[in-house]
């Protein structure tokens, strides 16, 4: 709790006792503190642009929801995943070329 005594500020610590807050103590703030805003930007080509939508009924949601929690994935990561394998093996077994692997 802070209190305002004249030009001075105190405050009360856990005991109760009344201490005077030193104004430089209270003003050691500069420009070099100041951290940037925001998440950091993705590396070009790591970001996600296109978008899949799929309808599922809400048995196969709660179980894709709970295999994710399972796999320690969020449900976007966790159908990604299982897709990317999928397609790849299926591809692969006809032999075509799979276009997300790295040549």
């Amino acid at each position: 709790m802070i209190l305002i005594f004249s030009l001075y500020y105190y405050c009360t610590d856990i005991s109760n006792t009344v201490n005077r807050l030193d104004e430089l103590f209270l003003c050691r703030y500069n420009s070099s503190m100041v951290k940037p805003r925001g998440r950091p930007p993705k590396e070009r080509g790591s970001t996600k642009t296109r978008y899949l939508q799929v309808r599922v009924s809400d048995p196969e949601k709660t179980a894709f929801d709970a295999a994710a929690g399972l796999a320690g994935l969020d449900v976007s990561a966790w159908v990604r995943e299982r897709l990317r394998l999928a397609a790849r093996s299926e591809l692969e077994g006809y032999g075509k070329p799979v276009s997300f692997l790295k040549k």
